[in-house]
């Protein structure tokens, strides 16, 4: 069957590329993704518990930590532009614990081990599961524990109280709106 053409018969295909808008690459898209990604690591995942399941929900979170850690280098990029000095970022990160777990966390998933630390202490990722405790049946979401400074912690709550420290510091610095 041959492919609409703007002239009947003419042509049995039609050739189109797309290309779109220049793509966000910035701070704010960095931004503007971590909500939406969060909010698909809290809601009850519907489809059985599985090895598959809980391993791509860890690679999901491992994904959001990375995400909001490395929002702090768009941010930077940006400095000009924004009127936040690198070292203020730099130093936000320093100063306030749950960035400073961010990026020990986010730095032990891509080198394997710290050296140093920025939080005190390296956190530890326990073993993923899936838990179904409390939801609605036949649902489940990822019970992710890290150890860290002799507390055991969720690992959704730690990137969830990451990325409430960024749009604290995002307002306090009036990027976003409060």
């Amino acid at each position: 069957m041959p492919y609409a053409s703007d002239s009947a018969g003419s042509a049995d295909r039609a050739d189109v590329t797309l290309t779109p808008a220049s793509p966000a690459y910035g701070w704010i898209a960095r931004w503007e993704r971590l909500d939406p990604a969060l909010l698909a690591l809290r809601l009850p995942r519907p489809e059985p518990i599985s090895g598959v399941g809980i391993s791509e929900a860890r690679r999901d979170l491992d994904y959001l930590l990375i995400d909001a850690y490395h929002l702090k280098d768009f941010l930077k990029v940006d400095a000009v532009a924004t009127g936040v000095s690198r070292n203020r970022v730099e130093n936000q990160i320093n100063t306030s614990p749950a960035l400073a777990l961010l990026a020990d966390a986010c730095n032990l998933l891509k080198h394997g081990s710290l050296t140093t630390t920025r939080s005190g202490s390296a956190p530890t990722f326990g073993s993923p599961s899936g838990t179904s405790i409390g939801m609605a049946k036949g649902t489940w979401r990822l019970d992710q524990p890290i150890s860290h400074q002799g507390r055991k912690l969720d690992g959704i709550q730690v990137a969830s109280n990451a990325v409430e420290a960024w749009r604290t510091a995002l307002q306090d610095w009036g990027l976003i709106p409060i």
